[in-house]
């Protein structure tokens, strides 16, 4: 158990929004797992008739489910970036993507957003120096730029080398992120969870 934190990659949709290709993706996961309409509906009967919206713009019935799956999976998010209890990178995405709403929802990073963060890490990598018990000798610069976060099971709040770890871990992430990206094509989302 603790925090585990994810960047997802899948390709953008021309016609329906990220909110719609995942209640499309809802509905088809029940129907493959036996669930019947009437207990969708009943769970949530607002989602339910989105449902049959969205199935009429992309002209669809949403009974077909083999031919809605179809449809979905270039949609489908592949994990392209993970860390585990990097509570500080976490407290980033929080505070500079999601609102300061720690809610474990998705949501989506833009190229410049990842450049930014990047950029702090590649700060903090090139002016932090560990002492000799693996501690950062000026913790007043990553305190400023990426402040650690408590959380229930966030891992460490020292500014120690694995802090450190967790910087060139995430510029090791988002360097690839955004080499191996086609920025106008495909959506970068990212998702917490502990």
């Amino acid at each position: 158990m603790g925090l585990d934190m994810y960047l997802l990659k899948q390709k953008k949709h021309s016609i329906l929004s990220r909110k719609e290709i995942d209640c499309l993706m809802w509905y088809v996961t029940c129907k493959k797992r036996g669930i019947k309409e009437e207990e969708i509906v009943k769970n949530n009967e607002t989602v339910f008739n989105d449902i049959n919206k969205i199935a009429g713009k992309i002209e669809m019935n949403i009974n077909d489910i083999n031919t809605l799956e179809r449809y979905l999976s270039p949609y489908y998010a592949q994990h392209i970036g993970y860390w585990r209890k990097a509570n500080q990178i976490h407290k980033w995405f929080v505070d500079n993507i999601q609102d300061g709403i720690d809610d474990q929802r998705i949501y989506e990073i833009s190229k410049e957003e990842l450049e930014r963060l990047l950029k702090i890490c590649k700060d903090i990598k090139e002016t932090c120096i560990l002492n000799d018990k693996g501690m950062i000798k000026n913790a007043d610069i990553p305190k400023k730029l990426l402040p650690a976060c408590e959380g229930f099971f966030f891992g460490s709040y020292e500014y120690d080398k694995n802090y450190l770890l967790d910087i060139e871990d995430t510029i090791c992430i988002i360097s690839s992120v955004l080499k191996e990206t086609d920025f106008d094509e495909e959506a970068v989302e990212y998702t917490s969870w502990w």
